[in-house]
């Protein structure tokens, strides 16, 4: 699988030493994953299918398909679907992440058991910034799904010690580059402090998170980094409702850094996220 080396460790940052207990997908056959995949390929249309295995039953649902899927046609595989393993199968949902690959890789699993409860839920990385290009890095945060029988819900708002150790995580990850004698991996550093303002608002108790950082990028000469600063201000925005970081949205606005389409996006993922611990 080709991809781009720089990109993909900065997406694995985002998944290493994750929280949560992972959900070993058990072994099937040659012919059971190509019967599996054979029904993703049946509702998913455009798609190549990257990984696929099952999210297990619980009393509240029954097992149904859970794949990896690529529209590209460049296998970025940023695509979770879950597809009823039924005659003939339905697709139940599509989510959106970021370099999520395969299902049970080195860097972590998708369907992990996050909160303990002996349920399996699914944990999609999820990019929090821009896609700029091959040299430049892409923050990724992962978010945690609670899923029912038919629809998985964005629960990453109730899961906080998953996030506190995510942002542990990368504090190590960001120490170790900092300590680094060749000076490599330091292009992963503003993708790895916006991860972790953003995790911090996910765990809950400071929806500014991030404020100061954005501050300082806003008056960055580099485009790259306000944008950045565009997506800490308006999650920030979508959450607080505070006129003065809307104020610093329309000045990156002036300076050429357009802001409302992050904004709109940031704004249905916080009215779909519940801040109920489970």
């Amino acid at each position: 699988m080709a991809r781009n080396a720089f990109v993909g460790a900065c997406a694995a940052a985002a998944w290493t030493g994750l929280a949560g207990a992972g959900v070993a997908q058990p072994a099937l056959t040659n012919a059971q994953y190509d019967a599996l995949q054979a029904k993703v390929r049946a509702v998913v249309t455009g798609a190549s299918v990257c990984d696929v295995g099952l999210l297990p039953a619980s009393p509240r649902r029954p097992a149904t398909i859970v794949a990896v899927v690529d529209y590209s046609g460049r296998l970025f595989c940023n695509y979770v679907v879950r597809v009823a393993d039924s005659d003939p199968p339905l697709l139940l949902q599509e989510l959106t992440g970021w370099w999520v690959a395969s299902l049970d890789s080195a860097d972590g699993q998708v369907v992990r058991d996050v909160n303990g409860d002996g349920e399996a839920d699914l944990v999609v990385p999820g990019a929090v910034s821009d896609y700029e290009n091959d040299r430049q890095c892409v923050a990724t945060v992962p978010f945690v799904y609670r899923c029912g029988a038919e629809r998985c819900v964005d629960a990453s708002g109730a899961a906080p010690a998953f996030y506190a150790a995510f942002r542990q995580r990368v504090a190590n990850r960001m120490r170790e580059l900092q300590a680094s004698s060749d000076g490599a991996g330091l292009d992963e550093l503003p993708c790895l402090a916006l991860a972790a303002a953003k995790a911090e608002r996910l765990q809950g108790g400071n929806p500014r998170a991030g404020l100061r950082l954005a501050e300082q990028w806003m008056d960055d000469a580099d485009p790259v980094r306000r944008r950045k600063a565009v997506w800490i201000l308006s999650d920030i925005y979508a959450a607080t409702g505070d006129p003065a970081v809307l104020a610093q949205l329309e000045v990156l606005e002036r300076r050429g850094q357009e802001y409302a389409h992050v904004l709109l996006w940031l704004q249905r993922l916080h009215r779909r996220r519940p801040a109920a611990p489970w």
